[in-house]
This record gives structure tokens, sequence and C-alpha cells, in this order.
């Protein structure tokens, strides 16, 4: 009970410390509702993705799959992991931020991408927390695995947003918001998963491999804060324009 008292709030800070960052902004700042809803969403969606995996963890423990390193690798990354949470996420933010009118804009895209995956990330964490009881996995996943999901979601929010503008490939910015999150985490995760097979299975881990499959997973979130930044970059641009014909307009009057 007293290392659950430090390790869940380790397991919980960051998420709330991004969230307040968000609500502070100048044009989010009186969205604090809407914010703290999507997040909440976002929280209740792990118990579905949990209910989805746990017949995939039963049959990889069935099958022994544990003994084939590549396709525990695969079945892990993507099957497991990738698939179902982003593909709750892309349901939770079609079916429920849109239809909420919260997603009006590319900026908008990314901020309530990245709140309904803290949700998921935040409780997700809290059942590392009371499935391990390690500080350190409390902190590490703070650190990388809450980042990592809230990059993956803006990712995800940015192409719902721009399927609003251009309605021709409204289909296709749906199909782009789901498939590269899904690579992207399936790359994330694969050398982890891929290094637990090789250990299952009685073999030993190369370090100088163990150390190059966390070079991957690295350069994973690395190219997705590069997107990001892309990303905002051009919801910014489009803010900007927005605001100058919001003045035209006025002073037209």
């Amino acid at each position: 009970m007293n290392l659950l008292l430090f390790t869940l709030p380790a397991a919980v800070i960051p998420s709330i410390l991004l969230l307040w960052y968000f609500q502070s902004r100048e044009r989010y700042s009186q969205q604090s509702k809407k914010i703290w809803s999507a997040f909440g969403i976002g929280l209740l969606s792990t118990f579905f993705v949990v209910i989805i995996v746990s017949p995939l963890a039963f049959f990889t423990y069935k099958y022994n799959i544990h003994n084939r390193p590549m396709l525990y690798g695969i079945i892990g990354s993507l099957f497991s992991t990738a698939i179902p949470e982003e593909s709750m996420k892309l349901l939770v933010l079609i079916k429920y931020c849109k239809r909420k009118k919260y997603i009006e804009t590319k900026m908008d895209g990314l901020v309530y991408g990245t709140t309904v995956s803290l949700g998921y990330a935040t409780l997700e964490n809290i059942f590392y927390v009371f499935f391990y009881k390690d500080l350190y996995t409390a902190i590490i996943r703070g650190l990388i695995a809450v980042p990592a999901h809230s990059m993956l979601g803006a990712i995800m929010g940015y192409h719902l947003a721009k399927k609003i503008f251009d309605k021709r490939d409204r289909y296709k910015q749906i199909i782009i918001a789901w498939i590269i999150p899904i690579g992207l985490h399936t790359l994330y995760n694969f050398p982890e998963y891929l290094t637990d097979g090789i250990y299952y299975s009685g073999s030993r881990v190369w370090w100088p491999m163990f150390y190059f499959f966390k070079a991957i997973s690295f350069s994973t979130l690395w190219f997705c804060y590069c997107l990001i930044k892309k990303y905002f970059n051009d919801a910014k641009e489009e803010q900007q324009y927005q605001i100058m014909d919001e003045f035209e307009n006025d002073t037209s009057k």
C-alpha cells in the first residue's frame, strides 16, 4: 500500500500536466469541460481494449506463442496493442469528439486527439502500477509511454480534422488517421515484444541487438515528434489565416 502511494501519482501526474498545458492555452482556456470530457471518454475506452485483447493474450499462452519470437512480436505489437488501441481511439474521436463538434480545426484535432490518448494512457498506466507494483515502471511509462500515446493521438486527430476541410478526400484522411498511428505504434512496440519472445524461448539477447532494438523504438518516437511539429506549424498557420479573415470581415462591415 505504501508503494502505491508513490507509484500511482507517478502514473497519473504526466497526463495531468499535459492536460493542464492544453487548458492553459488561450484558445482552450474556456473549454475545460470539453477537455476533461474527452479525457474521461478516452480513459473509459481502456476497458473495451482490455476486453478485446484478453482473448488474444489467452491465445498466446494456450499455443505457447512466447516460444516463437517473431510470431510473438507480430501478434503482440500489431494485434494485441496497435490495432485495438488505435482503433478504439479513432472510434472515440469520430463518434464522440466529432459529434460534439469538439474538432473543428486542425489545431482542435491535435489537442483532442492528444487528450483522448492521454485518458487511455492514464488508466493503462494505473493497470501497470497495480500489476507490477514497481515505481521504476511507473516513472518510465510516465516519461515514455504517455508522450508516445499523446503523439500518436495528435497525429490521428490532425488527419481527422483534415477531412473536415478536404471533403473529396474524406475517407482517405480517415484511413490515414488510422494507418499511420497503427504503423508507428507497431514499429515502436515490435522490438520490445521480439526481445521478450527471444527471452521466453530460452535464448539470450545479444546486448548490441538489445540496444539496436531500443534505438528503433526511440527513433520512432523522434519521427513522431518531427511529424507533429510539422502538423502543429501547419495548424498554427491555419489559425493565423482564420484570424486575418475574421478581422477583414469585421472591418468590411
